[in-house]
């Protein structure tokens, strides 16, 4: 059963510009004369245990809870429900064609007897890829096993986060392929499989970024001698149409030679104290019109691409607020307005761009 969930609009809330001391007087009064949204009234999500989202390329929005997942094609305004398989949770659909494909993890357990023949059961989490032509009923594609991403490369192969490595499947012949190539301290697993525009696959993982540049079949570390061991946990990648690469993890890096190396991209601002204070660790969404929208533990932030130390706050956090109350996550649109979610409330709020001069030293 399809549910629309309708989020009201044009509500507006009025936030306290006062705070912590980040900001001198002066730049509060900027703020209130030049705000960059029209802030909307928050909203609880619509699912009761939030395993995740996904925005694709056409602006579709995919949020995923226990029982259900939802869909909504209209920047979050209105979402549709979809029903999970039974036991499964989502954590990424990708939509080709007309068949869904989603990552679904599910617990699991194995009856064993020990040396007195007394049963004991084990538990574990498993996850495999389901497939769907509506959204609601599902059939499990692939064998059970462990992975936290997957992705597609020309339709028909299909790459899973495997461990130590990555394991391909061609839709077409149904052949499966596995490497193994790395191990880490932390996790075996890849956080994310990149597809760039020139076909090269990224792996970002605990160990650092592995790139291959025939389908999977050979992997380099490529960011072995550049990035640091205390910073290569890589979480997500963002490729610009000039072919420069980020990735995002406990730091920003760039690349803009295809991977062969990385610097360090540092995104901040300066308080009223000129001390530099450094956002990385934050969730970011980095745009295709050079801008970057930041959820940090200081607030929400836009940052130039090209100018990324001189981020300035859209929304401040005021300093009695608690952890658990600040959003752990920005989704942004082409239209410039914003999506803040917070999974540990489950609460959303939307914010409109507004043509103020808060986008004037942005070339907006």
């Amino acid at each position: 059963m399809r549910q629309v969930f309708q989020i009201s609009v044009m509500v507006a809330i009025i936030f306290a510009l006062h705070g912590c001391g980040l900001f001198n007087s002066n730049e509060k009064d900027q703020l209130r004369e030049d705000l960059a949204f029209f802030w909307q009234r928050e909203r609880t999500l619509p699912v009761s245990v939030f395993r995740g989202f996904d925005l694709t390329e056409n602006e579709t929005l995919y949020i995923y809870g226990d029982e259900h997942w939802y869909q909504s094609d209209d920047r979050g305004l209105n979402f549709k429900e979809f029903q999970n398989p039974d036991s499964v949770y989502f954590t990424k659909i990708i939509k080709k064609r007309t068949t869904y494909y989603g990552l679904g993890l599910h617990s699991y357990y194995l009856s064993q007897y020990d040396i007195d023949t007394l049963e004991r059961d084990y538990f574990g989490l498993t996850s495999s890829i389901f497939v769907s032509t509506d959204g609601n009923n599902w059939e499990q594609k692939m064998p059970a096993f462990l992975m936290w991403d997957f992705n597609f490369q020309e339709d028909s192969l299909l790459h899973m986060g495997k461990e130590n490595g990555i394991k391909s499947f061609n839709l077409e012949t149904e052949n499966f392929r596995d490497r193994e190539f790395y191990s880490s301290k932390l996790s075996d697993y890849a956080n994310e499989i990149f597809i760039s525009n020139d076909g090269s696959i990224y792996l970002g993982c605990h160990d650092g970024i592995y790139k291959s540049v025939d389908k999977g079949k050979n992997w380099v570390r490529s960011s072995r001698n550049y990035i640091h061991k205390d910073d290569d946990n890589v979480e997500s990648f963002y490729e610009t149409e000039e072919g420069q690469l980020y990735s995002i993890g406990k730091k920003v890096h760039l690349s803009s030679d295809a991977g062969s190396s990385w610097d360090l991209y540092t995104i901040g601002f300066s308080d009223e104290d000129d001390d530099f204070e450094d956002l990385f660790g934050s969730d970011m969404h980095f745009r295709k019109d050079g801008l970057i929208y930041i959820a940090s533990y200081f607030g929400i932030f836009v940052a130039d691409q090209k100018n990324p130390e001189n981020a300035k706050v859209a929304f401040r956090y005021t300093e009695d607020l608690w952890h658990g109350e600040r959003y752990d996550y920005v989704v942004s649109f082409s239209n410039g307005d914003i999506l803040l979610i917070n999974d540990t409330l489950r609460r959303m709020m939307r914010g409109s761009k507004l043509n103020s001069g808060f986008w004037s030293e942005f070339g907006d």
